[in-house]
């Protein structure tokens, strides 16, 4: 009787943690992981958010985007960790810019949990081959 109930509950816990775990397909998606990337000091994985287009073959272009988005990814660590960390990111609107809906600005508020620090701004994104990515 015990394993007739494990599977349904198993089953529950993956569907739950697929929900909750983020997804990166849709504009909100790959701002809400960007954010949450830059403010842990990740720079690999802002890296892997980013559109690069054609400069994507080109490794001097690589190596140079590579660097300035690890040493951004950690001044916003530092910042973050000043403000007690991260509470919470707020989408607050998303506009398609084009008929295809292939891309699209999202406006997004970011709050800290120390004080009334608050950083707020638009993202830029682009659905490719790969999936939604943040547009340079």
């Amino acid at each position: 009787m015990k394993k007739i109930l494990l599977y349904p509950a198993l089953a529950v816990m993956a569907l739950f943690i697929v929900a909750c775990s983020g997804s990166t397909d849709s504009p909100e998606g790959i701002t809400k992981h960007f954010i949450e990337s830059t403010y842990k000091g990740d720079g690999d994985a802002l890296i892997k958010s980013l559109d690069l287009g054609k400069d994507a073959e080109d490794p001097a272009v690589q190596q140079m985007i590579a660097g300035k988005m690890n040493m951004a990814a950690q001044e916003a660590k530092k910042e973050a960790e000043k403000n007690g960390g991260l509470a919470s990111i707020n989408i607050k609107d998303v506009k398609y810019t084009n008929t295809e809906k292939t891309r699209a600005t999202v406006n997004f508020t970011v709050k800290f949990k120390k004080g009334d620090t608050e950083d707020a701004g638009d993202m830029n994104t682009i659905k490719t081959d790969k999936g939604w990515k943040i547009s340079l």
